[in-house]
């Protein structure tokens, strides 16, 4: 199992979504269009906690790889 990639991966899965929640819930009823700085904002306050994430999973990647290989 490639613990890399797959941390990879998931960060990039949560990042579209990230967007795509922020994009909806910044929604301007008037226009129907998500609002600019909204998204911005919405966005890099998710960044923050993906950048904890990959932290975490970048320490942890080794200690898991040791479990699997013990089993």
């Amino acid at each position: 199992m490639d613990l890399a990639n797959y941390s990879k991966s998931l960060s990039q899965m949560i990042t579209h979504e990230l967007f795509r929640d922020c994009n909806m819930a910044c929604l301007n009823d008037q226009t129907g269009n998500p609002e600019k700085s909204c998204v911005e904002n919405c966005a890099s306050k998710g960044s923050q906690f993906l950048s904890v994430f990959d932290k975490v999973m970048k320490s942890e990647i080794s200690k898991l790889q040791e479990l699997s290989r013990i089993q």
